[in-house]
């Protein structure tokens, strides 16, 4: 998705995510595990998770005509960068590169948004048009599903998933039923088969149009009565 060299990198999140270890979250450990993917990683809010435009803007000018990596957590993009800009008409660069992006969907539900007014909002602030929704979990480390071009989600050769029935028998394609997520990456801790509280659906295998093989699915949120937690669940 982003090439095979690392790209300036523009985190929608406060550096005190990452500084403090005594008050590391999930937030912080997908900040780190995506930062090595890019390079003068810089960050767009400040300690009080407060949009600094000027840090924003110089970082761009900065970058003037390169490609541009931004990664940050759905609901707090949502609410501390997107929303700020364009309630406060703040005029930035447009930015030609890619949004990666992923927890913290249930919030945005609540504010009846979906991921094609998220897309298209995202493009109205700063003019990014590759906006990449990702599904994962920091109890898997390593594992994540990227969206494709036709707004599946798609397992990669180190990771698969089940769908299973309330009683664990396994699903049909295009039957709702309990995540398991399964991968190859975890050695260190029993983090290779995890089921979780989400429910999701297989669509199909190897047949996608946007022409990437292997499983591809969608993601339905939690289940009833789950716990509402992950990685922007941790910002009140």
């Amino acid at each position: 998705v982003l090439g095979n060299k690392r790209l300036p990198m523009l985190i929608i999140d406060s550096k005190s995510t990452v500084k403090d270890r005594n008050l590391f979250t999930a937030r912080g450990a997908g900040i780190i595990g995506f930062s090595i993917f890019g390079k003068d990683i810089t960050y767009a809010l400040n300690e009080n998770l407060e949009l600094d435009i000027e840090q924003v803007k110089y970082f761009l000018i900065r970058h003037k005509n390169e490609k541009i990596f931004i990664f940050g957590f759905t609901y707090i993009i949502w609410k501390y960068f997107v929303k700020e800009i364009l309630t406060k008409n703040y005029k930035i660069p447009q930015i030609d590169g890619f949004l990666i992006h992923g927890g913290g969907w249930k919030r945005l539900v609540d504010e009846a948004v979906d991921n094609i007014q998220f897309k298209k909002s995202v493009y109205d602030a700063c003019g990014v048009k590759n906006v990449i929704n990702y599904y994962g979990m920091v109890e898997q480390t390593g594992s994540i599903f990227l969206e494709c071009t036709e707004g599946y989600l798609h397992c990669s050769i180190f990771s698969d998933i089940i769908i299973r029935r309330n009683d664990f028998s396994i699903c049909e394609f295009n039957e709702i039923g309990l995540v398991q997520l399964i991968s190859l990456l975890p050695t260190s801790y029993p983090g290779h088969n995890i089921i979780s509280e989400d429910l999701g659906e297989i669509i199909g295998i190897d047949d996608c149009k946007c022409g990437r093989l292997g499983k591809y699915f969608i993601i339905h949120g939690r289940a009833e009565k789950a716990e509402i937690r992950g990685c922007s669940d941790t910002v009140e």
